[in-house]
């Protein structure tokens, strides 16, 4: 059973996303750490990342971002250890990928394709990554801990290419709030099945 999508329109006519029960998935709480302090800046000390996010509910491998006022980049992957059991990861975009737009609003698109090269578990990669992001409204989301809205829902259809291996597909859903940034997500597979459930826990 996926996790409420669209909400539901109440009386007054507002838009709620209720999350406050459901328990389906994995749950985490979103952790942001420095991008720029790990292992990883000794191998690319010009990267200039400003944030490190888990990307996997193992939290075994990291986004590096770099946030600025046009919006939210991605630069590149490593693992979170820097010699983990199954190989280490370093995968670098061969220029930053616009994962958020700022100021964002709703109606906001846009699409990007950009290649990506460096180790994946301890091996060569060669690949391409395809976004396609959309911003609508996303009315209220009611969460365990608070709840906040307006908000902005930002769906990004996700396409990892590789030369040697399959492509994987995935689908992000984010809830944004203008102070707090992103409050909630769901992360599907390519069949639509839910991966993980993240929340802000304030």
């Amino acid at each position: 059973m996926l996790p409420d999508l669209e909400g539901a329109v109440d009386a007054a006519g507002r838009r709620i996303v209720d999350w406050r029960l459901q328990r389906d998935g994995v749950e985490q709480a979103m952790a942001v750490e420095d991008g720029g302090s790990g292992w990883w800046a000794a191998e690319w000390p010009d990267l200039r990342a400003d944030l490190a996010i888990p990307l996997d509910r193992d939290q075994a491998l990291l986004g590096l971002y770099r946030q600025d006022d046009d919006g939210l980049w991605l630069l590149a992957i490593a693992s979170a250890a820097p010699n983990p059991p199954r190989g280490r990861t370093l995968i670098r975009y061969e220029a930053p990928l616009p994962v958020l737009r700022t100021p964002l609003r709703a109606g906001d698109a846009w699409t990007a394709t950009i290649a990506t090269s460096g180790t994946l578990d301890g091996l060569p990669w060669q690949g391409v990554d395809a976004w396609q992001v959309r911003a609508t409204a996303g009315g209220r989301i009611e969460l365990p801990d608070f709840s906040a809205g307006p908000t902005l829902r930002v769906r990004s259809e996700v396409e990892v290419r590789s030369v040697l291996g399959p492509t994987v597909r995935r689908t992000q859903i984010s809830w944004m709030f203008e102070c707090m940034g992103e409050l909630g997500r769901a992360t599907l597979d390519g069949s639509g099945a839910l991966i993980e459930r993240r929340l802000l826990r304030p």
